[in-house]
């Protein structure tokens, strides 16, 4: 299995059988070497990252080995800047700026799919804290996401809706399921985000972003927004409603392709067409691809999300109120 991941790193996992006599097995499989991993569908890159340690097991009937692995910029995840880099304060440097100096020393490409924003005044990254959770949340301080691309870099992007690549409904191919995952005590009427006095010369102020498919309930949530200047307290809040929505309000569909109705492979970002009434999606309703697990069976799975979980935008309605 391949997966692809909007807003977290691809992943790809294998079975293979194993053949400790044949050098090349050994090479291919040998623990602890972090081989590049690239793997291509009609000479077209689908993934590209490392493999992890695999994993052999015997038994009387076969030998076999399990291999899995990340994306590239998997590496900043598991470790911390090297000492060379010392000392980890920085001023006045964008995040672009930010994750191009720290992500080179790993041989690490960066990508920016959306604006970097405004500069930094002023960041640290402690020593013993790895580099991408520094990134990644400084990332949702300028409203955007973190994944990679097919070619291993590590991507900044803030999603945007477009044109449907497919339109799914309840009994017709190529869907095979759909089910939802609700966390209703997670899902809340309103989020208000508060910048802590410490930060700038007039801390304490607070935005409040409501939830307009959320009318006539009271379950509001407040929320401290660190590491941010004058002005961006409005795109912090709006980062975190979108997370609010993208871990409360989810669906996962089956479908027995790989590929959508253009004729292109699935993808993260694409905006999907569902209607499909047993899953309470009553009318046709737009949804982004958060991620998308393709199968050696030519089957795949998407996971479905609320398009506003990434636009900085509110939703007007859910799938059930449509």
């Amino acid at each position: 299995t391949v997966t692809r991941n909007l807003d977290t790193l691809d992943t790809y996992e294998l079975t293979a059988p194993f053949e400790p006599d044949d050098a090349t097995f050994r090479d291919i499989f040998e623990p602890m070497s972090f081989p590049l991993v690239v793997i291509t569908v009609g000479g077209t890159p689908l993934f590209t990252g490392t493999q992890l340690t695999p994993t052999p097991t015997v038994s009387a009937a076969r030998r076999s080995v399990t291999a899995a692995g990340y994306g590239l910029p998997g590496v900043l995840a598991d470790c911390t800047a090297p000492a060379s880099a010392f000392p980890l304060a920085f001023n006045g440097l964008t995040l672009a700026q930010l994750a191009a100096q720290l992500a080179a020393p790993f041989g690490v490409p960066v990508v920016f799919e959306a604006s970097s924003g405004a500069a930094f005044e002023q960041v640290e990254l402690k020593p013993t804290e790895p580099v991408l959770p520094f990134l990644i949340r400084l990332a949702k301080q300028r409203g955007l996401i973190v994944g990679n691309n097919t070619a291993g870099a590590l991507v900044f992007r803030k999603p945007s809706r477009s044109v449907p690549v497919a339109r799914l409904v309840e009994g017709l191919s190529p869907l095979l399921s759909v089910s939802p995952q609700f966390d209703p005590q997670s899902y809340y009427s309103d989020v208000t985000g508060i910048e802590p006095t410490a930060i700038g010369n007039s801390g304490g102020q607070q935005v409040t972003v409501k939830n307009p498919a959320a009318s006539g309930i009271m379950r509001p949530r407040t929320i401290d927004v660190a590491d941010v200047a004058a002005g961006e307290l409005q795109s912090a809040v709006d980062s975190a409603f979108g997370r609010m929505l993208a871990s409360t309000v989810s669906y996962s569909a089956e479908v027995s392709t790989w590929r959508n109705q253009l004729g292109g492979l699935w993808a993260p970002g694409d905006t999907v067409t569902v209607q499909a009434p047993g899953a309470m999606i009553y009318n046709p309703y737009d949804f982004m691809v958060r991620s998308v697990t393709f199968r050696r069976q030519d089957s795949a799975t998407l996971s479905l999300v609320l398009p506003e979980s990434f636009d900085g935008t509110t939703p007007r309605t859910m799938p059930w109120q449509s």
